[in-house]
């Protein structure tokens, strides 16, 4: 009678898990993490279509790299290194990064006033592998609806070994 009790509560404390664990681990058999795009990146951009302004001028006043990349799952941070510190939501799908709110005013209106919220928006692809990490894709300004996509191509920049 005894034994057929500690059987039991064996099989209870001990077995149902061991099931359940092989259960969540079939379940996440199929799971991949988020491509990982999280630290410094520098961007190189022919910006001259961008019309000098507020929002024109995030990126030649900053400090170099100009994108700080923060990432939790498929979320993303962009953090410009403006005067303003200005930062924007992103995600990641696969390969196709998101960084942004696009622009709502019609593309014929001209001369709309920066949005320091969200002054720019951006699509891209991620290629490459970890360390050669390139983001190429085009760029919006939200201010400047006539302005044509400006295609950009951003390097992830890791710090050499040995270097302070």
């Amino acid at each position: 009678m005894f034994r057929n009790k500690l059987t039991l509560a064996y099989v209870c404390l001990v077995g149902l898990p061991l099931l359940g664990l092989i259960g969540i681990l079939d379940a996440g058999r199929n799971l991949t993490a988020p491509t990982s795009l999280a630290g410094a990146w520098e961007l190189e951009a022919d910006l001259s279509a961008i019309p000098k302004g507020p929002c024109g001028d995030l990126f030649l006043a900053g400090s170099q790299p100009p994108l700080n990349i923060s990432q939790s799952g498929k979320r993303l941070v962009v953090a410009l290194n403006d005067r303003r510190k200005t930062s924007l939501p992103g995600v990641v799908e696969g390969d196709e990064v998101t960084i942004g709110t696009p622009r709502s005013q019609p593309a014929n209106v001209a001369n709309t006033p920066c949005n320091a919220q969200e002054p720019f928006y951006a699509r891209g692809r991620v290629t490459g592998d970890i360390g050669r990490r390139s983001l190429t894709g085009s760029l919006y300004v939200n201010s400047c609806g006539h302005c044509p996509p400006v295609p950009f191509r951003a390097s992830q920049v890791f710090a050499r070994k040995g270097a302070r």
